[in-house]
């Protein structure tokens, strides 16, 4: 389904680390939906390599996007975020997938 290559950079996360990247700036929050389990960090891959260009972000996220659509799996993308846009960021979304479960 992807014309772009692409890995998984993180999934689940222990608090120590969310709290190692609150600290670096990496994060906004140590209420993260990698700590439960409902989200994951994508990165397009360029030739092999982890890119961290914000273009090929969108396309990822139009892949990413149509995937969940295709499987009634409602997500949501940290690039659409009004402030601190995360583009390599993807969750559950919070009401279809609360906290805990």
């Amino acid at each position: 389904m992807s014309s772009l290559d692409f890995t998984v950079l993180e999934g689940l996360r222990t608090t120590d680390r969310q709290r190692k990247l609150l600290a670096q700036g990496a994060t906004k929050t140590l209420n993260s939906r990698h700590i439960t389990g409902h989200a994951v960090d994508l990165a397009p891959l360029i030739d092999g390599k982890v890119s961290w260009d914000w273009p090929l972000y969108h396309r990822l996220a139009k892949i990413v996007k149509a995937a969940a659509a295709d499987e009634n799996v409602p997500i949501t993308w940290g690039g659409d975020w009004r402030t601190f846009k995360d583009g390599p960021h993807w969750e559950l979304n919070w009401k279809s997938y609360p906290k805990g479960k």
